[in-house]
């Protein structure tokens, strides 16, 4: 079966560049052809993106180079509100409809954002959550806490041959910064949206998205690289330790710098890259030892413009070289007397100033598998209706839904309001259909038991496997190893010839806020 990868730009123009929180364009249209066949499973819309105008922080600018040429290591988050949790590229997308000019609408489906951050939890091991690397946001690398590398940088960790007797480092090979494509899975969106799409039998179709755009976040990652232990099993000094020098003669200078830190695995672990932008402290023996006094010189700011490493023995910490050995564009220090001693030497990365970075849209555009085959005439699907209600701040909530007789699942999130993240706590609940209450009278309590069985009951509903049941989400703007917990309501519900009364108790010792519930239904098409 052959197949061709097609591109189709947004029906209207989607390009823009604004700071965080002023983006104006949030609508987007796509139009599938109503001719051929479409894998809907291997298409996805693409949003390309990148960072604009970042430079250093006032005070903070590097010497010895041209401004232009420092590079920060700063990133796009997609925010979840109070906190950011790790999410896949879909909760970009907060309303999400589609109609075929054949058959009407197929779908339209409120807040996909949430719905898509709740099940994406459940649905992803932690290993494979740790491992995404289609989500917005920082990519967690094995360099200590904080020590995130960005997805919208391209880096280069070395430009210096450590087997050129000169040791000269290559000027022309620098990190640069990148465009970003930020692929939204169809599959993610619509309940059709694995399905093999016969354009001939739906004729064109249009896709439309509300979007989150003021929802993205300009943030620095790293920092603190002066006081970050390194791996304990190599030396375990700090990443940003650097050897003492000697300034032989009054005036000597220097834009030299060797970590004290021993590596292993260079290019796993360090945290510093060619074109960094970097600030230097050390203190100077005046003389070389006192009487002279010891001074603290005043903070350097440069950018790094080669990086060499020599790797050591292959020892547990490695001995001999092993050290990364710096250069930067300006001289950090110039002696004020012969046999200065310079000591306590350390390094950190700088960062951009947030209030003057911008976020760029590119394009924005579908990008459709078609095959050579003859598609479906009918499609089963699943898809949602969504019932938001406000909990006020109430202890307990009480609320009877009316729901559709071909619903065969519930969910429920409860998000603070505002918040993208179902991460608002809940004690417990009881849910009751047409008066029969689904668990004996028994209340179910967050993270219990009788909890995890009524997940495993949805699950197994869906004829779907459960990855993880941990009920927490990676913390995308804290270290790997914070946690936040996630407050997932789900539940089955019988197909019925009418609609179905369902009660819904829900008590909160904090109070209620946001209660989103899906109704998970069965189509035909």
């Amino acid at each position: 079966m052959s197949e061709q990868i097609i591109k189709i730009q947004s029906d209207q123009g989607f390009s823009e560049e604004a700071k965080p929180g002023a983006f104006i364009r949030k609508l987007v249209d796509f139009t599938i052809p109503g001719s051929g066949t479409y894998d809907l499973g291997r298409s996805y819309i693409n949003i390309n993106m990148q960072l604009e105008n970042l430079v250093a922080i006032a005070g903070e600018e590097p010497s010895g180079a041209d401004l232009g040429t420092a590079m920060f290591n700063t990133d796009i988050l997609l925010s979840g509100g109070t906190v950011d949790l790790q999410a896949p590229n879909s909760q970009l997308v907060r309303n999400a409809s589609m109609f075929s000019a054949s058959r009407g609408m197929v779908e339209s489906i409120r807040r996909v954002d949430t719905l898509r951050s709740l099940l994406y939890t459940l649905e992803n091991s932690k290993t494979s959550q740790q491992n995404e690397l289609d989500h917005l946001g920082p990519i967690e690398m094995n360099r200590g806490n904080g020590q995130a590398t960005s997805s919208v940088i391209a880096v280069v960790p070395m430009n210096t041959n450590p087997g050129q007797p000169d040791g000269l480092s290559d000027s022309d090979f620098t990190s640069q910064y990148i465009s970003r494509d930020v692929q939204i899975p169809l599959s993610d969106l619509f309940g059709v949206g694995s399905a093999m799409w016969n354009g001939d039998v739906y004729g064109d179709t249009r896709i439309h998205c509300e979007l989150n755009m003021n929802r993205l976040e300009v943030i620095n990652l790293a920092g603190g690289e002066d006081a970050e232990a390194g791996p304990a099993y190599y030396n375990g000094d700090n990443f940003g330790e650097i050897a003492p020098q000697t300034q032989a003669a009054l005036g000597a200078t220097t834009n030299f710098l060797e970590t004290n830190l021993k590596y292993g695995e260079f290019g796993q672990f360090c945290p510093f890259y060619v074109g960094q932008s970097i600030e230097i402290k050390s203190t100077a023996s005046l003389g070389g030892a006192p009487p002279g006094g010891v001074v603290a010189n005043a903070p350097s700011h440069q950018v790094i413009t080669a990086i060499e490493y020599s790797p050591g023995s292959a020892a547990n910490p490695p001995t001999g070289d092993s050290t990364v050995k710096i250069t930067t564009a300006g001289n950090w220090y110039t002696s004020t007397n012969a046999l200065n001693v310079l000591s306590d030497i350390t390094i950190e990365s700088l960062s951009a100033d947030p209030a003057k970075a911008t976020i760029r849209v590119n394009r924005a555009e579908i990008v459709l598998t078609q095959v050579q085959m003859d598609g479906p005439d009918k499609i089963d699907y699943r898809t949602y209706s969504t019932e938001i209600v406000q909990g006020n701040g109430q202890t307990t909530f009480n609320k009877q839904y009316i729901v559709e007789p071909n619903a065969q699942n519930l969910i429920m999130a409860h998000t603070s309001l505002g918040d993208v993240n179902p991460s608002q706590e809940w004690i417990n609940y009881q849910i009751s259909i047409n008066n029969v209450n689904q668990t004996g009278n028994r209340a179910v309590v967050y993270g219990m038991n009788l909890h995890q069985d009524r997940l495993l009951r949805f699950f197994n509903n869906r004829s779907q496997a459960v990855h993880s049941l941990r009920l927490s989400a990676n913390n995308v703007a804290e270290p790997s190893s914070t946690l936040t917990d996630v407050y997932p309501i789900l539940e089955t519900c019988p197909l019925t010839q009418s609609s179905k009364m369902v009660d819904m108790e829900i008590e909160s010792a904090g109070g209620l806020q946001e209660l989103i519930l899906y109704k998970e239904l069965v189509r035909t098409i």
